[in-house]
């Protein structure tokens, strides 16, 4: 069975936040990982 929801992403230099909230708008689920911009990061480069 599927079930609609709700996903918000921030993703930044330093961290990457993703929250999951369920069709009644309650919190389904929170993921935090390292930053997900490329420019931030030490390899990154710009043109």
């Amino acid at each position: 069975m599927s079930q609609s929801c709700i996903a918000a992403l921030d993703g930044g230099g330093t961290k990457t936040l993703l929250v999951v909230l369920r069709q009644d708008m309650t919190l389904s689920d929170i993921c935090r990982a390292e930053g997900s911009n490329p420019f931030d990061q030490p390899c990154g480069t710009r043109d």
